[in-house]
């Protein structure tokens, strides 16, 4: 570049530039030329249809040539965003400034940058020396030895305004045309205080739409059975659902964390029971554990870069069960998935239909003020190993976190073996290494062995206890009023025991014949540092219970299920 005495633009000279390659653009000089504003080589961004963050990524070698008459003066290496194609106008951006050196005949001078900015469509960007002398330069000559600049874009279209359903109303209106009464579902888990609640739940902020919705069509819902809502929702969260009864005997659902549902009060006591067997709970014992979404996005550009997809993990250390522990959602969480399906906008493509349209989708979301936007990396310190980690969506979410949200499941069929045991990494269908740490939350990195120590720790230990006891009118209201609570029974007499067995009910069968009825309880695991075990009769039991006579048989026959899903 050559100058010559007299009036210049002040902003500084450009760059001749040309653009090669089309996929990823990359920008290097031409041959050395006088600059010609006219007649240099300006690169346009998009020539496209939205906004996109462009990161600038390069290194500039430069040489400076004694002129005629030298001024020594500062320049700075700069980026200039032009207002249209037209080159009339640019926008005073703070773009890329980078001191490259002074006039004053020293070494060649070597820079090199990474810097991010938001370009419009319509901007057309140049790279340019601006000068400290203002408008007038003295004779001089810039010899530009190299310059190798690349360009990365993610794209970001413009926001949208889409219509959601909170989880608690979701649930609500469900429950709603299922038992066609008022009021006959809570959940301080789904709760929000501005919908009259104490506090806000762990899951409050979650929303269900579906593609059309995302797409913004008028007057789209989300279709999905109570059962498949409840066994995504139990898959990303770990919950529970059961009846219970208001302060007039009007039963309601009641859905939440699992743990609830494993409550610690001793509710009742038995005495004298007979027939005690005590069998392996096989079906709560699992090998391997599959976890995530059953659909994400994975045929599109960038499909693969998909975190919230399908993992597995194996579980060592348990020999003769093999078992799976199936935790995946029905529900999409796919980032890609939602950013596709929303810029398929109904505006744009009314006729045209999608494969998310008739998908349904679970968004993080976070409440400014009165509004609600989608969640992304606000509340997180760290978001590693993925494409665009600001615009990510539902890292709260993601497979790794879902999987330890059921540690408490997972771990009691390990707990004697954990010496032994690990929880080892095996396939993810996409994405496999996002590591993200939630701000004040452990570093969780998605395809990490892990040590099931680190996982909760369980309530329930895998056994079951069967036996025959007397099952009174009075004892049956209160268990049908609070069938959560714990069991405690003995092969004694009140008078002569000493020692309890604690269970949770699986299953109460009344002999009709008889006064017996044959009772399953779950085993309480007493050395659980996550049990706040409460007994009204003030016994403290052994963290070790008695012997059973005659011993453990074999096997596991009964299916069972602990959680109402219809």
């Amino acid at each position: 570049l050559v100058s010559n005495r007299g009036s210049f633009d002040e902003e500084g000279i450009a760059f001749p530039l040309v653009v090669t390659g089309s996929d990823l653009p990359n920008l290097t000089t031409v041959t050395i030329t006088e600059f010609d504003s006219l007649g240099s080589t300006f690169w346009n961004a998009l020539g496209g249809e939205i906004n996109q963050d462009i990161t600038f990524k390069g290194n500039i070698k430069a040489s400076f040539l004694d002129g005629t008459d030298t001024v020594s003066s500062t320049w700075k290496l700069v980026f200039r965003f032009y207002e249209d194609n037209t080159l009339a106008s640019y926008v005073d951006s703070p773009a890329l400034w980078q001191y490259i050196g002074q006039l004053d005949g020293k070494p060649p001078v070597n820079v090199t940058f990474d810097e991010t900015y938001t370009v419009t469509p319509n901007n057309v960007v140049a790279l340019c020396l601006k000068s400290d002398l203002g408008a007038v330069f003295g004779g001089f000559i810039i010899r530009i030895d190299q310059a190798d600049i690349t360009i990365e874009f993610n794209e970001s279209a413009e926001d949208s305004v889409s219509t959601g359903y909170f989880l608690h109303e979701a649930m609500k209106r469900i429950t709603e045309v299922i038992t066609d009464k008022k009021d006959g579902f809570y959940s301080d888990f789904l709760g929000r205080t501005d919908i009259g609640y104490s506090t806000t739940g762990i899951a409050a902020l979650e929303v269900i739409m579906s593609g059309k919705q995302i797409r913004r069509f008028p007057d789209a819902v989300p279709s999905m059975s109570f059962k498949d809502l409840f066994d995504s929702l139990n898959a990303i969260h770990n919950i529970g659902i059961g009846i219970e009864y208001n302060n007039v005997g009007q039963p309601y659902l009641r859905l939440e964390n699992k743990n609830y549902f494993f409550d610690g009060t001793v509710v009742a006591a038995l005495y004298s029971v007979s027939e005690l067997h005590k069998k392996v709970a096989r079906e709560w014992i699992y090998n391997s554990v599959k976890v995530g979404y059953d659909k994400s996005e994975y045929e599109e550009v960038n499909g693969i870069e998909e975190y919230n997809n399908k993992f597995t993990w194996a579980i060592s250390g348990i020999k003769t069960i093999k078992n799976e522990y199936n935790i995946v959602s029905e529900l999409r969480a796919d980032g890609y998935g939602i950013e596709f399906a929303r810029r398929k906008s109904y505006l744009e493509f009314p006729t045209e239909d999608t494969k998310y349209d008739n998908d349904n989708f679970i968004i993080k979301i976070r409440q400014l003020s009165s509004q609600y936007y989608a969640a992304k990396k606000e509340e997180y310190d760290v978001v590693e190993n993925i494409f665009s980690p600001e615009t990510a969506y539902n890292l709260d979410l993601s497979p790794g976190r879902m999987l330890r949200n059921h540690g408490g499941v997972i771990r009691p069929g390990i707990e004697k073996y954990l010496h032994e045991s690990n929880v080892k990494f095996q396939y993810a269908e996409q994405k496999q290494n996002m590591a993200s740490q939630r701000t004040g939350g452990i570093s969780i990195d998605e395809n990490a062995n892990i040590d099931p120590n680190d996982l909760d720790q369980g309530i329930w230990i895998p056994e079951i206890y069967s036996f025959k006891s007397e099952l009174s009118t009075t004892l049956l209201d209160k268990l049908i009023k609070k069938p959560t609570g714990i069991i405690k029974f003995s092969t004694s007499t009140e008078e002569k025991t000493t020692q309890f067995y604690y269970g949770w009910i699986l299953d109460v069968k009344n002999n009709e014949d008889t006064d017996e009825a044959e009772w399953q309880l779950l085993r309480v695991n007493l050395k659980s540092e996550n049990l706040n075990l409460i007994d009204p009769t003030g016994n403290t039991p052994d963290p070790i219970p008695p012997e059973i006579d005659p011993g453990i048989p074999a096997g596991f026959e009964y299916p069972f299920e602990f959680i109402f899903v219809e």
